[in-house]
């Protein structure tokens, strides 16, 4: 049996074609059947991924919308500049409080005229804090601004002031400084009327011990010189309580010294009590001195003062002693 060459060779053609043909549609849906998965998966991750870019661009969105909202509400001062002067942004209560508008001072080097300026505080190396008076449309009022440096998102470096209105206050540290000022003015003047008064009780008083001095070198029966005695000794009193009044301008002035001089304990106590007998005996009271034998004769200090001290302690016991009672005074050594 005998094959035709040409037949033959076209059966092998054909053959070979519709193989082709058919690995042709076979391998590629299967290489499709595999990398579909792949593809969808990736898919699904982009878009995944650009909604999830949309909410993040959402949310900031709305924050900055709120933090703008929340800069507005206050009632603060808030501005921001450039280190070149140019302001970048300002808050609704700067705009208002200066009568301009955020479109035409935006990027311009707008600053209020400044009537007044007050003290300047560093707080650190990137805190400053000014106090200025300036004409805002309620009227002058002083500012304090706060200012401070600030990053931005760009990573460059802006200055944000925040001025609170500090005019009541203000106002009130003034008025507590004139009152301040007139009081001590005041009491100059007091100081001044205690010193000249004092003189003039002093004269009288020297002229009352001099003329006791020479009543007491007349003929006097001992209950007359006793009498006489006190007086002396009441007017010399009187004359350190007119030197305590005095003093009360040294004690004012910060100069106020106690005297250190030596002094018969045993006879200021006694002058004392003999100063206050008549007192204590219009309330029928008796008075007694009991001084212990430890107690020093001479010590050294200031009279004058403890005179006073002990008459306040005196005077304060008769007025609360009642009538017929026994007032004692003991002094002891410890």
């Amino acid at each position: 049996m005998t094959f035709d060459s040409g037949l033959t060779a076209a059966f092998l053609g054909v053959a070979v074609l519709t193989a082709a043909a058919i690995l042709g549609v076979a391998l590629p849906w299967k290489l499709w059947r595999q990398k579909t998965p792949v593809a969808q998966c990736d898919t699904r991750r982009a878009d995944d991924e650009i909604e999830d870019l949309k909410d993040a661009h959402w949310r900031l969105s709305d924050n900055a919308v709120r933090y703008r909202q929340f800069l507005d509400s206050q009632r603060d001062f808030i501005v921001r500049r450039a280190k070149d002067g140019r302001l970048v942004f300002a808050n609704t209560a700067f705009l208002e409080a200066f009568g301009v508008r955020g479109e035409d001072v935006l990027g311009s080097r707008f600053r209020p005229h400044i009537l007044r300026s007050g003290s300047t505080t560093g707080m650190s190396a990137t805190n400053l804090r000014t106090i200025e008076l300036l004409p805002t449309r309620r009227g002058k009022r002083w500012i304090a601004w706060d200012e401070t440096e600030v990053l931005t998102q760009d990573g460059a470096i802006e200055i944000q002031s925040v001025g609170r209105d500090i005019t009541v206050e203000r106002e009130i540290e003034e008025r507590l400084r004139g009152a301040c000022d007139r009081a001590e003015t005041a009491n100059r003047e007091k100081s001044r009327f205690l010193a000249a008064m004092s003189h003039e009780i002093r004269t009288p008083m020297n002229g009352i011990i001099g003329m006791i001095n020479l009543l007491r070198d007349t003929q006097l029966d001992p209950e007359q010189r006793t009498y006489a005695r006190v007086a002396e000794d009441s007017a010399r009193a009187l004359l350190g309580l007119i030197d305590g009044i005095l003093d009360l301008s040294k004690i004012e002035a910060g100069k106020f010294e106690l005297a250190n001089e030596i002094f018969s304990l045993r006879n200021c106590m006694t002058q004392m009590m003999q100063l206050m007998a008549p007192d204590a005996t219009a309330k029928k009271l008796t008075l007694n001195l009991a001084i212990s034998d430890a107690v020093p004769e001479w010590v050294r200090g200031d009279e004058i003062r403890l005179r006073q001290i002990i008459l306040n302690l005196l005077s304060n016991a008769i007025k609360v002693y009642r009538h017929g009672q026994h007032l004692r005074q003991h002094l002891h050594r410890e």
